[in-house]
């Protein structure tokens, strides 16, 4: 069967009818459009399917050549009820089987008659004129009998019924292709044959040819003809879309993809369907139903996004070399559009924009995010005049706008041309674009004229929606070496991660590590922590399956620990070490040089366990404690003794030399014992002399005070030493020690007074004592503190002499600086 089609005509022709009484002629509305089922004035057709058609002349074939011929897809008489508009039956032009003619009017061969499959009862007749440009054998004057069931008379029911038409001729214009409807008084019962006497005709040569598209029974059964019109409506634009559904992006190519997504089409069509399939629709609902066909927007979606194709939209304005704006066609606007792909490959697209250069078209892009195309020159201009064309660069230019007025370039090539190929582009428009511009300024062939190129951007897309997915995902470095323990640098780096493609949507990224203990990333900076192997990958958030990764290898750096190694050693090489240091330091340093030893060997370590190690290394270095250097000039004989602070040494007076006699021992050149044996108690380095005199001189015995001042461990310590001759009855009352800090000395020195307890200078004083009868003893007095200043003191004795006097003695000033 052929495909039918529908014609909405601006404007129905008048039919006139005389010559009878009971026909009334209906005439078709300005929107008319030709319906299978109903006429215009409602009335229920009796199905095409159910009519048999024959004419006293009609062409003996339906091909172009040969006599009695008519045009292909005309000629025979059931091509009048076959239910397609745009096949007709025509008289033959030749021969014997003419129609006859006398007098100008048609007198023999004139007839059509229309057989019904069952005999029932009419209402009217309709008449169609053939729907192409000509109007040859237009019926305008006929007459109408019937035949009853049965019964071989023909009954008269319209006679010399006239058509008039307006402006009729060869080339008829669209309002006269209406269709004409005839409606009996009384439905005419029982009827098996309805024939058609054509009287007259119109066209080129009136009153020569007979011609109809179609020929249509009406039942008595009356419909709402607008509603029934509008189902026609209806129905002929589901399939005018589900036309377009079909087609394929690439012509001819199923592979390539739908043009148009079903996915918001398909529930719309299901709701059309039920709508028409059940009786009790109303108009308005099935007005509502075609509107919402009318106002549905062809979408695509593809793996992007959604969005409208251009060639879809209506440009705001369009400038060419010639020809104007093509849509889904090349720029000489008879052939969709063809592009060279490669050496053996033409894509023939479906849906594009083909422009003269130089062109320009602009668009309201409100809205969209993105625009995609197949730039290229047409295939056609490779072979074209001579192939002239085939290598000259075209210009392809996208542009922006948020205004409408300055623009701003989002995209430009130059370098292809017909025999060159295609290419992709995407250009995502920036926010806030509300116009594009596409552009193909002149090219350079005949001196930059331009205007010969067919430029086509083929498969234009607007997108509304774009999910560019990403494919990849690569890191500028696929292995790291930090150092831990040595500078910032040394222990940092930066990973850069790039997503393929560069517009992908999803352009977050997840950064893991898989040894945290090692190394940690964070936005793609590495930070190493310990020495060790760890991996960082970088994945997609949306995408996890596509990774990167980079291994990192961490070291430690040992160099402060190998210095202080270093450092320890080079202390332990020193001239008599082990007698030197107290053996407590000694032992420190000896077993954190041990451990030193062991981190350096062991990479597990971190760097905060190593720092502690060479801390405590270093500790022990700068903590190793000399012992007090005791040197004993015993009447010329010098010993040198290391002693620990707090061990006793004592010493025996060498014999006098000859004429001399023992006078008494020194200590850092002060008297400090007069006896020959002298047991003292190592506090510090000291000197102890023994002092020899003249056997005649008498042996003058002093009061001896010495003060020291050290500190350690938070405290300091104050100590004195003093010795009051034991045979000059002399009387031992208190000892101890006088102290201040740097405060109380500054406003001592200031009023130009002494150390001693009774200074008044300041309040800032110390005074430490106890009362004691011994006449060799030492005095210690601790003070914890951890101010920095320096604090001065003196150790002092207080004693009776033989007169019953008291007097204090006060040694030298010792100090010591907190730091």
């Amino acid at each position: 069967m052929k495909m039918k089609q529908t014609f909405a005509l601006l404007c129905a022709g008048a039919m006139v009818i005389t010559g009878s009484a009971f026909p009334v002629n209906v005439q078709a509305s300005a929107d008319w459009v030709w319906n299978e089922e109903v006429s215009e004035s409602g009335y229920k057709k009796v199905p095409y399917t159910e009519l048999t058609t024959t004419a006293d002349t009609e062409a003996d074939n339906e091909s172009s050549t040969g006599e009695g011929a008519a045009s292909p897809g005309t000629g025979h008489a059931v091509n009048a009820t076959d239910g397609v508009i745009t096949s007709y039956y025509h008289s033959c032009y030749s021969g014997d089987n003419q129609p006859n003619r006398e007098d100008g009017a048609l007198t023999g061969n004139n007839t059509i008659t229309v057989e019904l499959q069952n005999a029932q009862s009419i209402q009217g007749i309709t008449y169609l004129p053939r729907q192409d440009a000509f109007g040859n054998g237009t019926v305008t004057e006929f007459s109408v009998s019937v035949q009853k069931d049965g019964t071989e008379n023909w009954e008269n029911v319209g006679n010399n019924l006239h058509i008039s038409y307006n402006n009729p001729g060869a080339n008829w214009s669209a309002e006269n292709k209406s269709e004409k409807e005839f409606v009996f008084d009384a439905e005419v019962e029982n009827v098996k044959k309805v024939k058609l006497t054509v009287i007259h005709t119109d066209g080129s040569a009136p009153n020569q040819h007979i011609s109809a598209a179609e020929i249509s029974i009406l039942t008595p059964v009356k419909k709402d003809a607008e509603t029934e019109a509008l189902k026609i409506r209806i129905r002929e634009k589901l399939a005018q879309m589900e036309s377009q559904m079909e087609l394929n992006v690439l012509s001819g190519n199923a592979d390539s993809g739908k043009v148009y997504s079903r996915a918001k089409f398909d529930p719309i069509k299901a709701e059309a369907e039920a709508k028409l399939a059940q009786e009790s629709t109303t108009k308005e609902e099935l007005e509502a139903v075609f509107q919402q066909l009318e106002q549905f927007k062809m979408e695509f979606q593809d793996e992007l996004g959604t969005g409208v194709y251009v060639s879809d939209l209506t440009h705001l304005s369009g400038n060419t070399a010639w020809g104007g704006v093509k849509k889904d066609l090349c720029p000489d606007g008879n052939r969709l559009i063809a592009i060279k792909k490669d050496t053996s490959t033409i894509n023939t697209y479906t849906k594009g924009i083909g422009a003269h250069e130089p062109s320009s078209i602009v668009y309201d892009v409100t809205g969209y995010k993105m625009f995609s195309a197949d730039i290229g020159v047409e295939n056609h201009q490779i072979a074209s005049d001579g192939g002239v064309f085939a290598n000259v660069k075209a210009k392809f230019k996208v542009s922006t706008s948020t205004d409408g007025s300055n623009y701003t370039q989002q995209y430009y090539a130059e370098d292809l041309s017909a025999n060159g190929g295609l290419r992709s582009i995407r250009v995502k428009l920036p926010e806030g674009t509300t116009h594009m511009k596409l552009e193909c300024p002149a090219s350079a062939w005949n001196n930059g004229n331009g205007g010969k190129l067919h430029t086509c951007w083929a498969n234009a897309k607007l997108y509304e929606t774009v999910e560019i997915a990403v494919t990849g995902i690569t890191l500028d470095q696929d292995a790291l070496a930090l150092k831990v323990g040595g500078t910032e640098e040394q222990k940092t780096a930066t990973l850069q991660a790039a997503i393929t493609p560069e517009d992908a949507t999803d352009q977050e990224v997840l950064w893991e590590s898989d040894n945290e203990e090692v190394a940690t990333v964070d936005g793609g900076v590495v930070t190493a922590h310990k020495a060790g192997n760890a991996t960082i990958k970088v994945s997609s958030v949306n995408y996890p399956n596509i990774t990167a990764q980079c291994i990192v290898t961490v070291t430690r750096d040992d160099t402060a620990l190998e210095e202080a190694i270093a450092a320890a050693e080079s202390r332990m090489k020193e001239e008599n070490f082990a007698e030197k240091y107290t053996e407590a330091t000694r032992k420190a340093l000896e077993d954190d040089l041990a451990d030193a030893k062991a981190a350096k060997d062991n990479t597990a370590l971190s760097v905060e366990e190593v720092k502690l190690i060479v801390e405590s290394l270093k500790t022990s270095i700068e903590g190793l404690q000399l012992k007090a250097v005791v040197t004993i000039n015993n009447n010329g004989n010098t010993e040198t003794k290391y002693c620990e602070v707090g061990d006793q040494v004592r010493v025996v007076a060498a014999q006098a030399p000859e004429g001399k006699k023992f006078s008494h021992w020194t200590v850092n050149e002060k008297p400090i014992c007069y006896n020959e044996s002298y047991t003292f108690t190592v506090y510090k380095d000291i000197a102890v002399t023994s002092v020899y005199v003249e056997e005649a001189e008498e042996i003058q015995k002093e009061v001896s005070v010495l003060c020291d001042v050290s500190y350690a461990n938070g405290r300091v310590k104050f100590l004195s030493k003093y010795s009051v001759p034991t045979d000059a009855d002399y009387k031992v009352i208190k000892a101890g020690v006088v102290a201040t800090d740097s405060t109380g000395y500054a406003a001592i020195q200031e009023v130009q007074q002494e150390l001693t307890l009774d200074t008044t200078a300041t309040t800032r004083l110390k005074k430490y004592g106890v009362n004691t009868d011994l006449y060799l003893a030492n005095f210690t007095q601790y003070l914890k503190t951890s101010r920095t200043t320096t604090w001065y003191a003196r150790g002092y004795v207080t004693y009776q002499d033989n007169s019953g006097e008291q007097h204090t003695v006060y040694s030298d000033m010792a100090q010591y600086t907190i730091r």
